[in-house]
């Protein structure tokens, strides 16, 4: 078992790039990283990959570290520090 001082101080480390690149996570209380940036998962996607389809109920939003989404349906490119999937999250809707 880590101290929670320790447990801050790895998982602040560990996403000190996210962190960095992205807005929505910057300036933050300590207590929010703790309680948010361990449930982080880091997702490598290749080129051409469907990470989000339409008429899905979402299961999780993306940050994007580094890289570039194209959103088809609105013909929108995403790229480092945005964050996509929240709105259908939040609201428990359907993604369209």
């Amino acid at each position: 078992m880590l101290s929670p001082s320790l447990k801050g101080q790895i998982t602040l480390f560990l996403y000190k790039d996210a962190i960095h690149r992205i807005p929505f996570l910057q300036g933050r209380d300590p207590k929010f990283y703790l309680r948010y940036l361990d449930r982080m998962e880091p997702l490598k996607f290749h080129k051409e990959t469907v990470m989000i389809k339409r008429g899905t109920i979402p299961q999780r939003m993306y940050f994007i570290v580094k890289g570039k989404i194209l959103n088809t349906y609105l013909n929108r490119v995403y790229s480092d520090g945005a964050v996509i999937g929240e709105t259908e999250l939040i609201f428990k809707s359907v993604r369209i």
